[in-house]
């Protein structure tokens, strides 16, 4: 079933946020149960909230960290903004798309609860030096991510609720998962030692 889809590229770039988070759980073995985007417009824009819900099965900090950032990651692959900084997105400051808000809290969140927080910008510096590494990766590597027909992939639609089907999005996306793997497994090899190190 085909589904109407307000204002199609803010809708396709949130899906690709979200797949960010999906994929960073995928690999890292935790559970993504659901993947929604919820339409929300004022008189000054129209844009969409992305939610990402899954059960955390390998919960250790540099798991979680990663996943938090991986959506601004993918995202900046999406839009083509490699040259931004990774805060463009990631923050809470209203500038840039923002949609990384809630990842920067639920990040700042988890600095204060393991007592790190002298750690944020150490931290948020190596994932702008990890953004600065895509660029090198070679596009072709992105292009099931970026070409996905994202459409396809909506599952159910309530009032302004898209809701994502999850089992679809990992066939369609099977090859550049696993072809994903090694990138991913760096940077988190890359962030533990660098918290070992400090």
């Amino acid at each position: 079933m085909k589904y109407e889809i307000q204002n199609p590229p803010k809708f396709k770039c949130v899906l690709i946020h979200e797949i960010g988070h999906f994929l960073a759980h995928k690999l890292s073995n935790n559970l993504v149960l659901n993947i929604s985007l919820e339409y929300k417009t004022n008189a000054y824009e129209d844009d969409y909230l992305g939610k990402t819900d899954f059960k955390i099965l390998n919960n250790d900090f540099v798991s979680n960290v990663v996943s938090l950032f991986y959506g601004c990651m993918i995202e900046s692959v999406f839009i083509g903004s490699l040259g931004s900084k990774i805060s463009s997105c990631f923050n809470n400051k209203g500038y840039g798309s923002g949609r990384g808000e809630r990842d920067y809290e639920t990040f700042k969140t988890e600095l204060i609860k393991r007592k790190l927080e002298n750690k944020e910008n150490l931290i948020i510096s190596f994932f702008e030096e990890q953004l600065e590494k895509f660029k090198k990766i070679r596009i072709e590597h992105f292009d099931d991510l970026i070409n996905i027909e994202y459409e396809s992939l909506i599952n159910n639609k309530e009032e302004y609720i898209y809701s994502i089907n999850i089992n679809l999005l990992e066939r369609k996306l099977e090859t550049f998962i696993n072809s994903h793997r090694d990138y991913y497994q760096a940077i988190s090899n890359n962030l533990e030692q660098l918290m070992k190190a400090s």
